[in-house]
């Protein structure tokens, strides 16, 4: 026990400081709030340099930072689901995010990585149509050889930033 001096008076607020922080931290999302909107703030400030999307002609600097943008979206979207308890949501929005960060990477560090991997996604892009026709649904119409056939068209008309036809 401590002794006090006669006239000195009880102070509450330097006893009660350290349960009053305890119970705001467990009060806030996270302990440490204003760091990480420092961060989010900071990497917002970094994907704003590719507003136009350049198409073909982008960098790996220019993927990154769009993946950058994807990466706070998805960050939000994976905290929205884990609060509404939505598991296998939660799930799958992590998953992409860390798809989406090892692609960012990609882009950034190896050179040529923008456009191998929009070829490929040119690659996928006969398979998927392929797909719907058969399904009987959107391109039940189209013939099977316009899918197959291979058309230099589509590839240089995307390389230009505009769509074929």
């Amino acid at each position: 026990m401590t002794t006090r001096a006669p006239g000195d008076r009880y102070r509450l607020w330097p006893a009660a400081r350290p349960y009053v922080r305890t119970l705001m931290l467990s009060a806030l999302p996270v302990p440490d709030l204003p760091s990480r909107h420092k961060v989010r703030r900071a990497a917002r400030g970094l994907g704003r340099g590719c507003s136009p999307w350049p198409g073909m002609e982008a960098s790996g600097a220019d993927a990154a930072r769009l993946a950058l943008l994807r990466l706070l979206y998805l960050q939000k979207a994976t905290r929205r689901a884990v609060r509404t308890r939505q598991d296998e949501a939660a799930t799958m929005l992590a998953r992409v995010a860390i798809e989406t960060y090892i692609a960012g990477l990609y882009c950034l560090y190896e050179p040529g990585a923008v456009a191998r991997l929009q070829n490929g996604g040119l690659k996928m892009l006969r398979p998927m149509l392929e797909f719907l026709r058969e399904d009987g649904g959107i391109l039940s119409g189209v013939p099977r050889d316009v899918l197959e056939a291979d058309k230099p068209g589509l590839a240089s008309s995307s390389r230009s930033g505009r769509s074929p036809g």
